[in-house]
């Protein structure tokens, strides 16, 4: 996508600078022989896999798809204990040690709407990746549609300088 709007960029200012018209289109060639020459899909995947901002927004839902998974979960059981050195005397017996096991249990309505939040959470971020995807792709194609117009206006402008030198030989 950089080498691609830097070429157009290039060539627009050569061809606008440039009073030569001989001079401009020696340019542009020399220019478009150095641009890889890679098809629309091909710029595209390119694009897509090297944007930042895509990489970023797809880890964003891997975490919240990974969140949907344990919110819905009962919290984790406390288990504590107490030793008594030396032992507690009570009126049957001893008392040496003391253990408990605890387990907190929500409202199942509660559990449902944190599930449910997590999966609208989830298709947010989905819909935030898709909504960025299709603005790079948006914006590739409009670059590329401006650099094969401008190719075809190149090789528009060799044919006429052709015919033109022709006429005056």
């Amino acid at each position: 996508l950089d080498m691609t709007t830097s070429s157009v960029k290039v060539a627009e200012a050569v061809v606008e600078k440039s009073d030569d018209a001989a001079f401009a289109l020696e340019s542009l060639s020399q220019l478009q022989s150095k641009a890889p020459q890679w098809s629309l899909t091909e710029l595209e995947g390119q694009a897509l896999s090297s944007n930042a901002s895509l990489r970023r927004l797809f880890q964003e839902i891997e975490a919240s798809r990974a969140r949907v998974g344990y919110v819905g979960q009962l919290p984790d059981p406390t288990v504590s204990s107490m030793f008594f050195i030396p032992p507690m005397n009570f009126e049957p017996d001893r008392q040496v040690a003391e253990f408990q096991l605890m387990q907190m249990v929500p409202w199942l309505d509660r559990l449902n709407a944190k599930t449910r939040r997590a999966c609208v959470e989830v298709m947010v971020a989905q819909n935030e990746y898709l909504a960025e995807r299709t603005k790079v792709i948006g914006e590739l194609r409009m670059k590329w549609i401006q650099w094969y117009v401008l190719e075809k206006q190149i090789e528009t402008t060799k044919t006429d300088q052709k015919q033109l030198e022709a006429l005056i030989n």
